[in-house]
């Protein structure tokens, strides 16, 4: 079966990598200089971690999305 490819599917897929990426490398850096961190370094890295905190639930979307195509039945028969 061919692969056919979603366009705004595609373009979530994107924003919700670049949305883990910047939820996990701010709060590294935070692990890594927590002695030196003012509390306004920690409370704008925490507010742009519950910012990102959408791309789990996009990532399962998605998913849910490519497995629920039209052109793919669903079989829920136990054999």
């Amino acid at each position: 079966m061919k692969s056919s490819r979603i366009l705004y599917l595609e373009v979530l897929r994107i924003i919700a990598t670049i949305a883990v990426l910047i939820n996990h490398v701010p709060l590294v850096a935070l692990r890594y200089y927590s002695g030196t961190a003012t509390d306004t370094d920690n409370a704008v890295i925490m507010g742009i971690n519950h910012i990102v905190h959408f791309a789990v639930p996009v990532f399962v979307m998605i998913t849910g999305a490519w497995l629920l195509q039209k052109e793919r039945p669903v079989c829920v028969c136990v054999c």
